[in-house]
């Protein structure tokens, strides 16, 4: 584990471009990110002091991510820049292995691992528990705010009923906003498993206020021109509505959308003590619901030990890379990143569907699966890259 002359100069290479790209992934995942709530800002009119929070906040989660992503592109340009100046080539002539040259990267991996580690720990789940409660808030003052075209969006949910609306467009006029083509779903739990108990659609719709039984202001869409489909419990009969010359009003307050408490499956905001007690909480559970509770929850827990670990994958992967990225330049070297970057994360985004939903791997193998693609694809080019030396 010392580091020699050699391999602090190597490191020296590496940190400028570690630095820079972990500065432009952030940026541009903050921008996609941001972009909504930038916009329901601007046409709410928001405090400023809620969005620098929400930011701020978001920035830590962001965070996560990106410093694994700059590992890959940062070992890669290092790397080929020394190989684009026969450093490489000098440092080999004079009996340096690669696995030495490889050392400090991998010194820098382990360290940045263990930081991870805690990270994901501690700071993660305290962020993303902020954000939640931030856009809870925002819902709660706001509810049509959040509501994105094109979009199926959960405005309120209890223990049993879920309502979820989606709006085709939205568009301004000089005295309201207008949503069009709204669908407005009730999901609700019966005899333990999801069922969709009502579907109200509409051609147009706009948010109201209305005073309520006792006195209240209760926020609502009113609704014109559509149709009501709904079903009892055991869908043996069903009924439809019509006010297809008429309006609606339907309410958004449900219970929960008053408060800013989380759901209690939102296990990114769990802390592992929290976690492993909801492992156990739903451990034998019978219903549906709770089954695949206890999976999610499985995988997140493993996904808190796996992405602090892609760091060390990537750096495996792009150093041998950055030794066939000679005379490729630096933009064969950030194409080559994104490709993998953008590998890694289409699986490390599915392991809750993979494991919990579609329930094709066990939680282990679902959030584990992003790192093995990259560690053993990285493996088999660091020894075809090395093997003759």
């Amino acid at each position: 584990m010392r580091i020699t002359i050699i391999g602090r100069y190597v490191f020296m290479h590496f940190i400028g471009p570690y630095i820079v790209a972990g500065l432009f992934f952030t940026f541009i995942i903050m921008v996609f990110y941001l972009k909504e709530v930038i916009r329901i800002a601007i046409e709410k009119k928001l405090s400023f002091l809620l969005v620098a929070e929400l930011m701020f906040y978001s920035l830590g989660w962001t965070i996560s991510m990106t410093l694994p992503m700059a590992a890959l592109m940062a070992v890669i340009m290092a790397i080929g820049r020394l190989n684009g100046e026969s450093e490489l080539i000098a440092m080999r002539a004079g009996g340096i292995t690669y696995p030495r040259i490889f050392r400090p990267f991998l010194i820098f991996g382990i360290l940045m691992t263990v930081f991870m580690m805690f990270y994901s720990h501690v700071v993660i789940p305290f962020c993303y528990t902020q954000m939640a409660t931030i856009m809870k808030t925002i819902t709660r003052a706001d509810p049509v705010a959040v509501i994105t075209p094109g979009q199926f969006v959960t405005l309120g949910q209890s223990d049993k009923v879920k309502q979820v609306i989606y709006a085709g467009n939205r568009r301004e006029t000089k005295r309201r906003e207008i949503l069009e083509n709204i669908q407005i779903r009730k999901i609700a739990e019966v005899k333990g498993s999801s069922r969709l108990t009502e579907l109200v659609i509409a051609r147009e719709a706009e948010q109201i206020e209305k005073p309520g039984v006792d006195g209240e202001t209760i926020k609502a869409l009113r609704l014109y021109r559509g149709f009501i489909f709904s079903s009892n419990d055991t869908n043996t009969s069903f009924m439809r509505v019509d006010f297809s010359n008429g309006s609606l009003d339907v309410n958004l307050n449900l219970q929960t959308s008053l408060n800013t408490e989380l759901n209690e499956n939102e296990f990114a905001a769990f802390t592992m003590p929290q976690l492993k007690e909801a492992i156990e909480k739903y451990r034998g559970a019978t219903s549906e619901k709770h089954r695949r509770f206890h999976l999610q929850a499985r995988t997140e827990y493993h996904k808190r030990f796996s992405l602090p670990f892609a760091t060390i994958s990537f750096l495996i992967l792009g150093f041998p890379l950055g030794i066939s990225n000679r005379r490729s330049g630096k933009g064969m070297g950030f194409g080559i990143s994104i490709v993998f970057i953008f590998v890694y994360f289409i699986f490390y985004l599915m392991a809750d569907s993979l494991a919990s939903s579609a329930k094709i791997l066990p939680p282990l193998v679902a959030a584990w699966s992003a790192n093995l693609v990259i560690l053993l694809t990285g493996a088999w080019f660091f020894w075809k890259r090395t093997r003759s030396y």
